[in-house]
């Protein structure tokens, strides 16, 4: 349908792109204390600091402590249902990058 103006950016992709936009848009949060963050530095702050305080393991934390969020993690990793990867993709994932394949990103 896009294709049928060529390269010309019609109303129909402008309206596609605002909905996607508003899709994706985050009005507000509310952080650990809850309190409500609306501007977009302050959200991206507090998402930020969610994922450091998800995946942090902090080295005063007491090894019990670490051991059942290492454990939690497990869990849930293992109740994901994800898909696990070959032996030929792994290798291939962990190949060196070729400058074919950064010359193409």
């Amino acid at each position: 349908m896009i294709h049928e103006h060529g390269d010309k950016c019609g109303r129909l992709l402008a309206n596609l792109l605002r909905q996607r936009k508003t899709q994706l848009y985050i009005p507000k949060i509310k952080n650990a204390q809850q309190q409500i963050r609306h501007l977009p530095d302050q959200i991206a702050t507090e998402f930020q600091r969610y994922y450091q305080d998800l995946y942090h393991l902090r080295k005063e934390a007491q090894d019990d402590q670490r051991h059942k969020k290492t454990a939690d993690i497990r869990q849930y990793l293992n109740s994901a249902n994800m898909p696990d990867i070959t032996g030929a993709e792994k290798d291939v994932l962990e190949a060196p990058i070729t400058p074919e394949e950064h010359q193409e990103s």
